[in-house]
């Protein structure tokens, strides 16, 4: 009899660790069957294979070899905490769904019915320029329409939205009537994504004393900036030239960005960028393509093409993200962008200015209870390395965040900055850049012509 009910427990000890154990060693076996990207790299390997499999083998070593009564209780114990982890993803993945609706800009059929012909939304300039055929650099789109109505996101129900400056960008017109000190390049962080247009970074950069101009659109990465310098900073020509670095994407983005051979143009020695005024034979193609685009219904089918939800989901990637236990992606070498620096920094001196690198942190650096760092920097030392091998001056916001109390508090629910960030980071951008700018008037023996930057 009591060698039946023993059995029967240690029977019920596998039921109940295999699950876990299984869990691990999926997890495990998605790691090797995606080594480059989670266990090339010494910190992906442990978290992602080694642990996972040793963590496996354990409950089930434990199932068959401790006490049955105790087997069965690190079972449950086991089971119960996988059952937590997922019932808190189920709420975190609920919350974020929500969120990533709304940056995709989703609105009623009402809402869209009464919507101005001249509102766009939910675009990346990949997608425009693939739908508009786009086979040259020169020719292709770079901005928003020009006086169009560009939709940022929803938010509690209401839009969100800026209207395009003369290039198709959110800045204010008069910014082009007086003398511009700087000009920003990057992705949706700088074209101020879900923030009140007052409230984005470059706007309040202007507060702080900077008549900044802004040129970021979501989905950007370095080669498009790139284009966005070749093209805009020759007729500006602004004494310095800020390109932002989101290290969540940015990265990624450049590998893929690649592969498109107008995009690469950006690389080759006298390459035509194309002009700043939009062409009248390309506004109709424009039109159409980004018309397609704000026509289409956003879904929760976005949402999982474009952020892999599912697996996130199974992964458990939100409540990871919380406790510290989720590593990005090995990164690996694109060599490539020390080229990108390297030109944008030639055709930024060819008017005489100065070419700056801005490295944004993604907020899961700060949100964790385990110090992550570590993993995070493994990206942040390949960028550092290829501006210094360019010749570029890095403006790093890690540290800088590093050195406040609670820095998650600079990012909003989305990972883009919050109203309290971007003013945190215009103010300390703007005074860092008036100090890189009386550098480079002593350099230059540039003095005494009542510097811009230097106005109340």
């Amino acid at each position: 009899m009591r060698t039946g009910r023993i059995g029967g427990q240690r029977i019920a000890a596998l039921i109940l660790s295999s699950p876990v154990a299984g869990y691990f060693l999926a997890t495990a076996g998605f790691a090797i069957l995606n080594y480059s990207d989670y266990g090339a790299a010494t910190p992906q390997f442990l978290r992602y294979i080694a642990v996972p499999m040793l963590l496996a083998s354990l409950l089930i070593l434990s199932a068959v070899f401790l006490k049955p009564r105790l087997a069965v209780r690190v079972g449950s114990y086991a089971l119960a905490v996988l059952a937590a982890f997922f019932t808190v993803e189920s709420i975190l993945t609920y919350r974020m769904l929500k969120v990533r609706l709304a940056m995709l800009g989703q609105i009623s059929e009402s809402e869209r019915a009464a919507m101005n012909e001249k509102v766009v939304r939910g675009f990346t300039l990949k997608r425009i320029n693939t739908l508009a055929g786009t086979e040259r650099l020169s020719s292709a789109v770079l901005s928003a329409i020009p006086g169009s109505e560009v939709l940022l996101c929803t938010k509690g129900g209401a839009v969100v939205d800026y209207s395009a400056d003369r290039f198709g960008f959110a800045n204010e017109n008069s910014v082009y009537t007086r003398t511009i000190d700087v000009l920003v390049v990057g992705d949706s962080f700088v074209e101020g994504l879900c923030l009140d247009p007052p409230q984005s970074m470059v706007s309040q950069m202007r507060r702080a004393g900077l008549n900044a101009v802004g040129m970021g659109m979501r989905g950007n990465g370095p080669l498009l900036e790139l284009a966005t310098i070749g093209r805009y900073g020759p007729a500006l020509k602004p004494p310095l030239v800020v390109m932002a670095f989101f290290e969540g994407n940015d990265w990624e983005n450049l590998a893929r960005s690649l592969d498109y051979p107008w995009l690469a143009e950006t690389l080759r020695d006298g390459a035509d960028f194309g002009s700043p005024q939009m062409p009248d034979t390309s506004l109709s193609r424009v039109r159409q393509a980004m018309r397609q685009v704000s026509d289409s219904e956003v879904s929760v089918a976005d949402v999982i093409a474009g952020t892999a939800l599912v697996r996130n989901f199974f992964a458990l990637q939100l409540t990871g993200t919380a406790l510290g236990l989720i590593y990005p992606k090995v990164h690996g070498e694109i060599p490539q962008y020390r080229d990108v620096l390297l030109r944008a920094r030639q055709v930024t001196q060819s008017w005489g200015g100065q070419f700056v690198l801005l490295y944004i942190p993604q907020t899961d650096r700060f949100l964790g209870v385990l110090p992550t760092d570590f993993v995070f920097d493994q990206l942040r030392t390949r960028v550092l390395k290829a501006a210094e091998e360019a010749g570029v001056e890095v403006l790093d916001l890690v540290p800088v965040f590093h050195g406040e109390p609670n820095p998650a508090r600079f990012y909003a629910a989305d990972g883009h900055f919050s109203a309290e960030g971007s003013r945190f980071i215009a103010g300390w951008l703007a005074d860092r850049l008036k100090l890189t700018r009386k550098r480079l008037d002593r350099l230059t023996g540039v003095a005494g012509h009542g510097d811009p930057l230097d106005r109340p």
